[in-house]
């Protein structure tokens, strides 16, 4: 028998060479009772991928979703890579992102990460859909697709403990002194944040690009601008503002420097006039931006700056050497400790 009734009580319930055949491949894949089952059985990865007409009918009635991959990291949470070939079938990958969303919690996973690049876009419904929120996107950069970051809490009776994206931006001022530091260089923006600023000069600066380190950033900016090529010295002074374009932070960081030459060549894109004012005018001048006065009267006072150093200084983690600001003259690269005195 086939069934719960005698055979001869159903002439379609008869066993037929077909259905031996298809029993005979169920038990071969390990598939249980698949020819009469309503849910779809459970079949091995891969299985189906070798399966030819006639039967890869069955292979599709009997397999399981497969769920999607991603790496366990050391806070259990899982970060989910998407390409576009995970995504060829919308309505399949929703499948998928369920039955995996449920294996994950499941296993005691604290949330998912899900990576998305522009050309597996059309996941972003079903993540949605599904609660996953956005987290932050980039765009593509040598040749590498941009990409969206989009998140999922799974702990349902915890408060959600991931950390936002970075929210704070990095600028730098170049303040720029001539060879024996009787002046400064001023520029004028062609085109000012506002009319109240409108043709007061300014130290020139702007924002550091990623991986880029703050002196670093005060050379290209100063050099892009007015032509000059200077030489950092230190960090005289931080500011930290909030409430800016996008709603992010700003820290800005102004570098004093040092110029060999005064000569000038101003950006035509950024540079409306450059000039080499003198440091006592600059720091009472209605025509400089007040607030580059009061860094200016840093300067003009003697106070003392944050010089860069480069090394491990003690990190057990860093790969390579990063820059230190402190106000010693010296530092061991190795040990991030100033020399002993005597």
């Amino acid at each position: 028998r086939f069934g719960s009734r005698a055979p001869d009580s159903n002439p379609h319930s008869r066993p037929t060479p077909s259905m031996h055949l298809h029993r005979q491949l169920a038990r071969r894949l390990g598939v249980v009772k698949c020819p009469r089952v309503s849910a779809a059985p459970s079949l091995p990865l891969g299985r189906k991928q070798c399966l030819g007409a006639p039967w890869a009918g069955l292979a599709r009635s009997c397999a399981s979703v497969a769920p999607i991959g991603g790496e366990v990291d050391r806070f259990g949470g899982v970060t989910v890579e998407l390409c576009d070939g995970d995504v060829q079938d919308a309505a399949a990958f929703r499948g998928r992102l369920q039955e995996s969303l449920a294996a994950w919690r499941s296993a005691g996973r604290i949330a998912v990460w899900m990576y998305v690049s522009n050309k597996a876009s059309a996941a972003l419904p079903a993540l949605l859909e599904e609660g996953f929120d956005w987290h932050h996107a980039k765009p593509g950069v040598a040749g590498a697709p941009g990409r969206a970051v989009l998140t999922r809490w799974l702990l349902e009776d915890e408060a959600n403990r991931l950390p936002l994206y970075p929210n704070t931006q990095v600028g730098v001022g170049g303040l720029v002194l001539n060879e024996d530091g009787s002046k400064v260089l001023l520029m004028q923006e062609r085109i000012a944040m506002s009319d109240k600023v409108d043709g007061l000069w300014k130290i020139p600066g702007g924002l550091a690009d990623p991986g880029e380190h703050l002196v670093d950033a005060a050379v290209r900016e100063v050099r892009e601008e007015t032509g000059v090529q200077a030489m950092p010295e230190g960090v005289l002074c931080i500011h930290h503002r909030h409430g800016f374009r996008h709603g992010v932070s700003d820290l800005y960081f102004t570098i004093r420097m040092r110029a060999a030459v005064a000569d000038t060549n101003p950006c035509g894109v950024e540079t409306r006039a450059v000039t080499w004012m003198p440091l006592e005018e600059a720091c009472t001048s209605p025509t400089v931006l007040d607030f580059n006065r009061r860094i200016l009267h840093l300067e003009a006072t003697g106070q003392d700056f944050l010089q860069p150093h480069f090394g491990r200084h003690g990190s057990k983690l860093a790969k390579t050497d990063f820059l230190m600001y402190t106000t010693a003259c010296d530092l061991d690269p190795e040990t991030g400790r100033p020399p002993k005195r005597g």
